[in-house]
């Protein structure tokens, strides 16, 4: 980089022999062909394209250092800007919403042509240089090159917002400690008492509770996660580790399943969720998560599910903070952050696999035909939501920041360890405000997802009482257990006489499949001796 004499920055291969004004000439700017050139242009800096194209490139960075637009992201140029609306097959957005898109090969170099003026050889005279557009390949090393100087964006807000620390991001624009961009074009006012207390959340969580009062929840445990779900959308940024899936499933169509997740999206965003169809294939849902982590979605509702849920790529994205994967249509490796917050909806949905455990239930109970049908004391639901999200944030801030200032002290929840940072927030500051933990149903679903589980319960009870922690063989088993234990195995392992008792068949590999598994306190160990004909011994271990 060098320096003119009229003080612009120059860039690149050094200018002509022709000099360029001087600094007292008084003689309006011209360019080699004798046109007028804007004075305002004039002040830019000044890239001279030459063959070393490296220097070029290095220039190029360098004159969007300091563009307030321009971000990186998963090693890409990305720009914040208003998201079109797209009704596709599998997904739909809200035209207008803040969205995080990569800048390409043409908007780039009209970017590079606004923060510095470009310079190259004019062909006509064949001496002399003339100023121009930006080369196409000078972006393309730019889009395809790196490493990028420009801050890096982690995603968007559109309200104030809690750090990770507890405290407050409030001011608009980039926030260099989190590498977020608050968008405040349609923030609300949100009040804050300067340090809040226990009280001070409790009555946050009754103006929490006051949207859902339309909804049928099953239980209180249901009503207090279906609060954990508004807090994890409004404050997913306060969470430095991932948050599980929030499964809302109901007995019948027209319980108000998709319109709780909706009021959850209001509450956030000032708009309805942002829908997409679960794939049949996992290569499938990999692709469309991918495009989920490119566009920074915050919240994604996966509307109406079959009656059996549950894929790897879901899994690994609930899992993960930082997606990879290759683009749709091209060879090219992405790594991108991935802060998305997961809604489901359902109707009787069984949850297949891990996913169990990384889900929240929130199951919502209509004792009529037609619940669609039931009185509603607020027609316009989400309008009322709209209107009042200023005091939704702000109670739903107050909460996590009396509990974050109470130091947050131990409740003896259950450990959750894939999920260690949501529950010592979230889950932390409902079960302290309200005495009810919002994570309280999850075990039923795990029960759920292993239709044999409550089978096996059923057998290692049985067991323990007959033959405790005692060595025994599957055939001693089948000769000794008595009425109770033999129709427990039937009922776990199958008959082969009808129901009378258990298939000696079936039984050792039964038991092999069940050796180290912990339910309700007790474990299966096996042992088996030395030689081809040992026999294989069981015993029971109780916590």
């Amino acid at each position: 980089m060098g320096e003119t004499k009229t003080g612009r920055r120059s860039y690149g291969q050094r200018p002509p022999s022709r000099p360029p004004p001087r600094a007292d000439e008084a003689a309006e700017p011209v360019d080699t062909a004798g046109a007028a050139v804007d004075p305002q242009r004039s002040q830019l800096p000044a890239i001279w394209v030459g063959t070393e194209m490296e220097s070029v490139g290095q220039a190029a960075r360098a004159a969007l250092d300091d563009d307030p637009d321009v971000y990186q992201r998963g090693g890409r140029l990305v720009q914040i800007a208003p998201a079109p609306r797209v009704k596709g097959k599998w997904l739909r957005n809200v035209e207008g919403s803040p969205s995080i898109t990569e800048w390409t090969t043409t908007t780039l170099r009209a970017r590079l042509s606004r923060r510095a003026t470009w310079h190259v050889r004019d062909a006509r005279t064949k001496r002399g240089w003339k100023e121009d557009v930006p080369p196409e390949w000078a972006a393309r090393l730019l889009i395809e090159g790196g490493p990028h100087t420009s801050p890096v964006l982690s995603g968007i807000v559109e309200a104030p917002a809690l750090r990770p620390d507890g405290s407050l991001l409030s001011v608009p624009g980039y926030d260099a400690p989190t590498g977020l961009y608050y968008v405040a074009d349609r923030a609300p006012s949100v009040s804050l008492p300067d340090r809040p207390s226990l009280d001070d959340a409790r009555s946050a969580l009754a103006t929490l509770i006051e949207p859902l009062e339309e909804f049928p929840f099953a239980s209180e445990v249901d009503r207090i996660a279906a609060v954990a779900m508004l807090l994890t959308t409004a404050l997913r940024v306060a969470i430095p580790q991932p948050c599980p899936l929030f499964l809302i499933s109901g007995n019948a169509s027209g319980a108000g399943k998709t319109l709780l997740a909706d009021v959850a999206a209001m509450m956030a965003y000032g708009r309805v969720a942002p829908r997409m169809a679960v794939a049949n294939e996992d290569a499938e849902m990999r692709k469309r998560i991918t495009t989920v982590a490119l566009v920074g979605s915050r919240f994604v509702l996966l509307d109406n599910i079959g009656t059996t849920f549950g894929c790897p790529a879901l899994d690994a994205a609930l899992t993960s903070l930082v997606w990879e994967d290759r683009v749709l249509g091209s060879n090219r490796l992405v790594t991108v952050p991935l802060w998305t917050v997961w809604v489901a909806t359902g109707n009787n949905v069984a949850i297949q696999g891990d996913l169990a455990r990384r889900t929240i239930p929130i199951q919502l109970q209509s004792d009529t035909e037609r619940p669609e049908e039931r009185p509603i004391r607020r027609q316009e639901l989400l309008d009322w939501v709209e209107a009042r999200r200023g005091a939704l944030l702000g109670a739903a801030i107050t909460l996590v920041r009396a509990w974050f200032l109470a130091e947050r002290p131990p409740l003896g929840l259950p450990s959750d360890g894939g999920f260690r940072e949501w529950s010592s927030t979230i889950r932390g500051a409902l079960a302290w405000a309200s005495n009810v933990d919002p994570a309280a149903g999850r075990a039923a679903l795990r029960d759920e997802a292993d239709p044999q589980r409550d089978a096996t319960r059923g057998v290692l009870r049985e067991w323990w009482r007959v033959f405790s922690s005692r060595i025994v063989t599957a055939g001693e088993i089948l000769r000794n257990g008595d009425g109770d234990l033999r129709m427990a195995l039937v009922m776990a392992v199958g008959s082969a006489d009808g129901g009378k008792s258990p298939d000696p068949e079936r039984l050792g590999p039964w038991l092999r499949n069940r050796k180290n598994v912990w339910i309700d306190g007790l474990v299966l160990r096996r042992t088996k001796g030395e030689g081809k004909k040992s026999t294989t011994k069981w015993w029971m271990e109780s916590q």
